[in-house]
């Protein structure tokens, strides 16, 4: 993101109304006043641009720490979900595979019942005469 830290610095540097090259506390915006004092390492009252860069700098590699610990975060929820649900499925399979060994026998005996004939009683036809 170099060149949007260059953009920031860009706004920040037309925000320096007396054009010193420097912003004091009444030049910089609202919500870098806030931090002010913070950035002024130097404690000289104004923010020159080797401190904005600092700062920017810091700000920049907490947005970044702070996005890989939520990714990581994320992918290992990601993976707990993925393991229970490969758990129901192996839970799932293993009920089906046991239900299915149960109902073996059963199905082995009613394969070995004969059915019953059915005998069909054979009328004499009916002759035309």
């Amino acid at each position: 993101m170099p060149g949007h830290a260059a953009a920031i610095l860009g706004r920040l540097q037309a925000a320096d109304a007396d054009k010193d090259g420097k912003l004091s506390r009444s030049e910089a915006p609202a919500r870098l006043q806030e931090h002010f004092d913070k950035i002024d390492t130097n404690k000289d009252g104004k923010l020159d641009k080797a401190e904005l860069g600092k700062a920017l700098s810091a700000m920049g590699r907490g947005v970044r720490e702070s996005a890989e610990k939520h990714r990581a975060e994320m992918v290992k929820k990601s993976q707990e979900a993925r393991s229970k649900l490969q758990d129901k499925a192996t839970d799932k399979a293993a009920a089906e595979k046991k239900a299915d060994v149960k109902k073996a026998p059963e199905k082995k005996a009613e394969a070995k019942k004969t059915p019953e004939k059915k005998v069909e009683s054979k009328k004499p036809k009916a002759t035309d005469s």
